[in-house]
């Protein structure tokens, strides 16, 4: 198939290049005309940019406007897609990994009250997960430096607690949920609202060792 592709391709250029040359051959003859030159639409190959001479490429004029549009909406698109597999920053706590692995019970009740119940996790950063939660996850993952602290918690359903895994989250992703937040977080758990990763105390340290509710190995 590619030797009969390569034959009929090279067949269809000797006869475009045999008919440009008939038709360069009657315009040369015409040229002895009076007529011709008067009338320049004479020429049969004058639409498409061929006289007797020879090629001559056409003539194209840019609006400068529909540039300038076209390239900034360009960087915008860049910035957008940019902005959304942009990580969150580290957060600057002094340990590599958070001696305390667990959450508390109290962890436990505070995230249940700040959420109702329900899973935190919003697709495409917009819309919420309408399953009811069931597991306690760090926002930053623990096994990347986040703290196991309530300003790194967040409250998942089994299901994307899993598809979440050890991955750090984007920094646009982390304010639309802290955005959505404002809408059903507590006025008096405030100060636990932003999920900036870092350490903070709690009067009950007593860890919640139930694998179910914890966070998946490697988090």
């Amino acid at each position: 198939m590619n030797t009969l592709g390569g034959l009929l391709g090279v067949n269809l250029t000797a006869l475009g290049i045999g008919f440009i040359r008939q038709l360069r051959a009657k315009v040369a003859g015409s040229e002895e005309a009076p007529e011709y030159a008067g009338d320049i639409t004479l020429n049969p190959l004058h639409g498409l940019g061929l006289d007797a001479s020879g090629f001559h490429w056409p003539q194209w004029t840019v609006d400068m406007t529909i540039l300038a549009v076209t390239g900034f909406t360009l960087l915008a698109v860049l910035a957008v897609v940019l902005l959304a597999r942009m990580p969150m920053r580290k957060p600057d706590n002094g340990f590599d990994r958070d001696p305390r692995r667990y959450f508390t019970d109290a962890d436990r009740e505070h995230i249940i009250a700040c959420t109702s119940g329900q899973c935190e996790h919003r697709m495409l950063g917009l819309f919420r997960c309408h399953r009811p939660g069931g597991q306690m996850d760090h926002h930053y993952p623990w096994s990347h430096g986040g703290a196991t602290s309530r300003r790194n918690l967040v409250w998942l359903c089994a299901t994307h607690n899993r598809r979440k895994s050890d991955r750090i989250p984007t920094r646009l992703y982390t304010r639309l949920l802290e955005h959505a937040r404002e809408d059903y977080w507590p006025v008096w758990a405030r100060d636990t609202m932003i999920l900036d990763g870092l350490a903070d105390t709690t009067d009950d340290t007593t860890p919640d060792m139930d694998d179910d509710d914890g966070d998946w190995p490697g988090e």
